[in-house]
């Protein structure tokens, strides 16, 4: 017998001749041009899939080349609640809590039932005994959880197995041994246990499959047989004797499984067996996969491509972005015009396609961003339909492939395996998808077009901080887009539309980065004044994105006001300043320092003392002391803060541990950035004194920074960076209080007693007796800057926005030689 189940909705897809060659080329799968709309699929009705052998993995198919976490596209980073995760486990240990490679040894033995220390250490007898009060599946369960806490797997096992020979009903129990394998990163051992459930009469449950599912799908990238195991998981739901009724949530789960595996073709094969209607019918989890497994493929695709190879690289976005658009047609249809089973669209499938379009080289590609905002949230467009530049789209790959290091290139080509089978052959070749991409010769003009004005059933989705983000990323990386981005900004923000969004963090340091490509200082000032500071979402990478536009706007006589003013804030809204943002306020001065001629109209310096001198030479130093003099005194007390937190503030190693994140979102600072800026101010204070600039400082100000100096030596000493490497800089009791204090004051008078219980707890006062460790090393730096407004935009997708410390951002000047000879 045999389950005949319907044809795809998404055969309309699979029909083009580019995927029928890649799914041919595997050998797995044949689809004919003529594929009827009720192509039918059967399944065995095995009671249970073989199990492999005990080293079965090991002559499995080499796994694709690991792609490293910092060159995940940037649309991919932040945002976690929309996007897949693809780090933790939902309620389970982190990656870097897995098990070692002794304890993984020792829970496949657990899973054989072979270990030494298994169930002979513990007697049959025993067992029976304490079976004899666990009677109660749920008591049974409980046990077997509380077992696997205090760390004896090997009993729970025992306790299990023995309560399966006793008739017991015991499938929670099951599920609790199968999730702490999966948690702990041994797949390969949960599924030998997987089987041995099943060999003993343990039919698994829904909740079993969900576990083996996602399990596989967290699994880190590389596992051996991963895919495969998976995919004898998800077919024996599909048996005739399974208790389980299939469901497209099983679906997406093992879709789930090949977009982190990178296994394309396993995906296409499943995509094309769902049927049209039914629990088992595609819904907008499955689009979203799949339009996310296709965006992650052709970036996997690309690493892999030499640098000298831009039309190739064109050509496989160009690809992606075909497939993404077929498969968005189905979504449309399903949306819009399938009258018979309509599907409601969600914000999730929205994002992963715009996600995707980001990911193109073309400037249409970024223009169909706004119209698929336009078609499903009803968004005007702003922006003009672009006109195809000329070697635009190479020059954009280009700068794409100059931000990629050439070490971190080099070492991906060297172990890469381009998608191979047991036999070494390939399963699909670029070149050859080229051409059949060059005959396929669709048509989507009209994909994104308008579709509820006059519709009597669709309604407009609202958009929220994700779209927001997209939206103005698309501005930035489009050409002559920036402008387009403030107008988005402005409609979606301030002005009194059924589509405005409140910004989150992350959708105001995007904005950021379009003030800083237009070098607009005051309107970032005033944005972190009038929205972002109000809204308690300032943090140090805020601050940072938002100065490096008054370093950019050199040229604007109230450039150091701005920048005054926005270090000014971060005093009010942070608890201890961040490094990142002082550097680049430092990064100002010394390019102002170093071109007297614009000090001589820049607002905030006293300039009429200066202007009776005969000597522009003397004029010159004049100036460069006042500017100095003016910035010392702004961070004088950013700088107290810091060096009162490295003196006296807890002690702790950054890499371990976490004090309780503000509401501001106070990021960790680490020691030897704080050394860093210690340093620097020193070397400007040292310069200040030199003879032919101490003329210009009065006395008690000399005096006072010949002090400072003093005090700021001990961070330029190789002993001290030494000791502050890796260690987290945390506050002390008293900056803590006050800030906190300072805080509630802002925030008006005090509340009812209700609303006070119902604060978070971080307003409380710290008392000094104990207080958590600092937060972990983490450190964001800031993206690319991209080119000016009349240059093509420079794509930054495949860059992070958050990427580890010290990597500071490309901007157009390189950066302060002083600091390297300092350092």
């Amino acid at each position: 017998m045999s389950i005949q189940l319907p044809g795809s909705v998404l055969s309309r897809t699979l029909r083009s001749r580019l995927i029928q060659q890649r799914l041919a080329n595997t050998g797995a799968f044949t689809l004919s041009q003529n594929l009827p709309s009720n192509a039918s699929r059967s399944y065995s009705t095995n009671a249970a899939e073989d199990i492999p052998a005990d080293h079965e993995h090991e002559t499995s198919p080499k796994p694709p080349p690991k792609v490293a976490d910092n060159v995940i596209p940037e649309s991919w980073k932040g945002h976690k609640e929309h996007f897949a995760g693809r780090k933790k486990s939902n309620g389970g240990l982190s990656w870097s809590q897995q098990a070692s490679k002794a304890e993984r040894a020792s829970l496949m033995a657990i899973a054989s039932g072979s270990a030494p220390d298994g169930e002979e250490s513990t007697s049959r007898k025993t067992l029976e005994l304490e079976l004899k009060w666990l009677a109660d599946p749920r008591a049974l369960a409980d046990r077997v959880a509380r077992i696997l806490q205090s760390g004896d797997v090997a009993k729970a096992a025992a306790l299990v197995r023995q309560a399966q020979r006793d008739g017991m009903s015991c499938g929670v129990a099951w599920n609790n041994l199968l999730q702490y394998f999966m948690d702990r990163g041994c797949t390969a051992a949960a599924f030998k246990l997987y089987n041995d459930m099943k060999k003993r009469g343990r039919m698994p449950n829904s909740r079993t499959y969900t576990i083996m599912l996602t399990g596989f799908r967290k699994a880190p990238e590389g596992t051996p047989s991963i895919v495969k195991d998976a995919l004898r998981v998800y077919r024996s739901i599909f048996a005739e004797n399974s208790p389980v009724k299939p469901s497209i949530i099983h679906t997406n789960a093992m879709l789930s499984v090949c977009q982190r595996h990178s296994d394309m073709d396993t995906l296409w094969r499943i995509a094309g067996e769902l049927p049209e209607e039914g629990p088992e019918a595609p819904d907008m989890v499955t689009y979203s996969t799949i339009l996310t497994a296709i965006q992650f493929a052709a970036h996997t695709d690309v690493l892999r491509m030499d640098r000298n190879e831009i039309e190739r690289i064109i050509s496989r976005k160009a690809q992606m972005v075909t497939e993404g658009k077929r498969i968005w047609a189905d979504v449309v249809y399903r949306w819009a015009k399938d009258q018979t089973h309509p599907l409601p669209i969600d914000n999730q499938v929205v994002g992963s396609m715009a996600s995707l379009l980001l990911q193109g080289a073309h400037d249409r590609d970024f223009y169909d961003v706004f119209a698929l905002y336009h078609q499903t949230m009803g968004i005007p467009i702003f922006a003009k339909v672009p006109a195809e530049i000329p070697n635009g789209a190479r020059r954009r790959v280009e700068r794409e492939l100059d931000r990629r290091s050439k070490s971190e290139l080099d070492s991906k080509m060297e172990d890469d395996v381009p998608f191979v089978d047991e036999d070494n052959k390939l399963l699909r070749r670029i070149k050859n998808e080229t051409s059949v991409e060059e005959e396929e010769e669709e048509n989507f003009d009209s994909l994104f077009d308008q579709m509820v004005p006059g519709s009597e059933n669709l309604t407009y989705l609202q958009p929220d901080n994700k779209d927001l983000t997209l939206i103005l990323e698309a501005c930035l990386k489009m050409t002559q887009g920036v402008s387009t981005g403030t107008v988005y900004w402005d409609h979606l923000t301030k002005e009194d539309n059924p589509a405005r969004v409140e910004p989150d963090n992350l959708s105001f340091i995007e904005y950021f980065r379009l003030l800083r490509v237009t070098r607009s200082s005051n309107t970032a000032t005033r944005v972190m004044r009038e929205q972002m500071v109000p809204a308690g979402l300032a943090n140090g990478k805020a601050f940072h994105v938002a100065l490096s536009s008054c370093r950019r706007d050199r040229n604007n006589r109230k450039v150091l006001v701005h920048a005054n003013e926005l270090l000014d804030l971060m005093s009010q809204s942070c608890l201890l300043p961040d490094p990142r943002s002082l550097g680049t306020y430092l990064e100002l001065v010394q390019k102002l320092s170093d071109n007297p001629h614009t000090l001589m109209h820049l607002v905030g310096l006293d300039m009429d003392a200066g202007r009776d001198s005969r000597s522009l030479q003397t004029l010159g130093k004049k100036l460069q002391t006042k500017l100095r003099l003016r910035a010392l005194a702004t961070l004088r007390p950013h700088i107290a803060k810091l060096h009162e937190a490295m003196e006296n503030g807890d002690s702790g190693t950054g890499h371990k541990g976490r004090w309780n994140k503000l509401e501001t979102g106070t990021e960790p600072i680490l020691g030897q950035n704080c050394a860093r800026i210690m340093a620097w101010v020193r070397l400007i204070i040292d310069e200040t004194l030199k003879t032919e600039y101490a003329l210009f400082v009065p006395k008690d100000e000399r005096k006072m920074l010949t002090s400072e100096s003093k005090m700021l030596k001990k961070y330029s000493d190789q002993t001290m960076i030494q000791k502050l490497t890796g260690r987290a800089v945390k506050p002390t009791v008293e900056q803590r209080n006050e800030f906190r204090l300072g805080q509630l004051a802002l925030r008006g008078p005090p509340k009812p007693e209700k609303e006070v219980a119902d604060q978070p707890q971080d307003l409380a006062v710290d008392q000094p007796e104990e207080r958590e460790a600092s937060q972990g090393t983490e450190e964001v730096a800031d993206q690319t800057e991209a080119q000016a407004a009349v240059q093509p935009q420079e794509p930054v997708a495949d860059k992070p926005k958050e990427q580890v410390a010290g990597q500071s951002e490309e901007h157009a000047e390189p950066t302060s030689p002083r600091e390297e000879t300092k350092l």
